[in-house]
């Protein structure tokens, strides 16, 4: 795989790419729009995305079940 010139050996593993929204506000706007946090997790094939909150419980626990099984 390459990544900005740069050469990575094959991910045998997959991965999980989380998004945490809780502090998201005016004065702490997102930085990463999740459409492009969605591609990304595309772009690197073995990687799962879920946006989560601890603040309402949003998929925490499915991250953590679905973890199980990787």
């Amino acid at each position: 795989m390459a990544l900005n010139g740069c050469h990575f050996p094959e991910i045998k593993t997959s991965l999980f790419f989380s998004s945490l929204p809780d502090a998201i506000s005016e004065s702490h706007p997102r930085l990463i729009e999740d459409a492009r946090a969605r591609k990304l997790a595309s772009d690197l094939k073995k990687c799962t995305y879920y946006e989560t909150c601890a603040t309402y419980g949003l998929n925490v626990e499915r991250v953590f079940q679905d973890g199980k099984f990787f």
